[in-house]
């Protein structure tokens, strides 16, 4: 083949050459394009390499796959996730590092001279910084004891001056326990037995008045009947 004619083919070749960027995040899954149509030719044979796609087959090739079948897989996280059989070679790194940062190339190898379908994809990873949370802080002060604002400072006073806090905390806490649901149906039935007892107690004191008032009468009855016999 003459020289300016072999040029000219290659100089073809580079521009009918598909390139594009992908940028994806440290540690998770990404995915670099690559696709063919099988109703031409049917299932293929395609490869993917650490760099651009030479003259023929893949420089530093990871993933290579004959008529559908893998054949070669330089390791676990690379894989091929798409459809093989729909004309989907599209290479998936799980996983993805820093150190996976580079130029892929993609070769689909159709039937015909100068026919291969080359991809050509630079691939960046970055790492994502964890977002910082600010802690919350909030400062709380407790009612006054003795005329004097007590704060809730760890390590503030002496165990004698934290005994006031102590007490009032312990408090507010019978008195939490004392609202939940449990203790209501308690307090409910305790406030009737008193309610009870004290109807009782009046009840009673009525009783043994009327019994006294009635005893007086009958005792003001006979003395008028003596009275009137003598």
């Amino acid at each position: 083949m003459h020289p300016s004619r072999y040029l000219f083919i290659s100089i073809l070749i580079k521009v009918c050459e598909a390139t594009s960027v992908v940028v994806g995040n440290h540690g998770q899954n990404i995915t670099l394009p690559c696709s063919y149509d099988t109703h031409t030719h049917g299932v293929l044979p395609a490869c993917w390499g650490r760099a651009e796609v030479p003259l023929s087959k893949c420089s530093d090739t990871v993933l290579s796959a004959w008529y559908g079948t893998v054949d070669f897989r330089q390791s676990p996280r690379y894989q091929f996730l798409g459809r093989d059989g729909e004309g989907d070679v599209s290479l998936t790194i799980v996983r993805a590092q820093t150190t996976d940062s580079g130029m892929y190339g993609c070769r689909v190898e159709v039937p015909g001279l100068f026919n291969d379908i080359k991809v050509n994809i630079l691939l960046t990873i970055v790492e994502v910084a964890p977002m910082e949370e600010e802690p919350i802080t909030q400062d709380c002060v407790l009612p006054s004891v003795a005329g004097q604002e007590i704060p809730t400072t760890p390590g503030f006073g002496t165990e004698t001056s934290n005994y006031p806090v102590m007490e009032f905390v312990k408090t507010q806490g019978r008195f939490k326990d004392l609202l939940e649901v449990g203790n209501l149906g308690r307090l409910a039935a305790i406030f009737c037995t008193t309610v009870i007892l004290i109807l009782v107690l009046i009840f009673g004191k009525r009783r043994v008045n009327n019994a006294r008032t009635s005893e007086q009468t009958e005792n003001i009855y006979e003395d008028v009947q003596m009275y009137a016999c003598a």
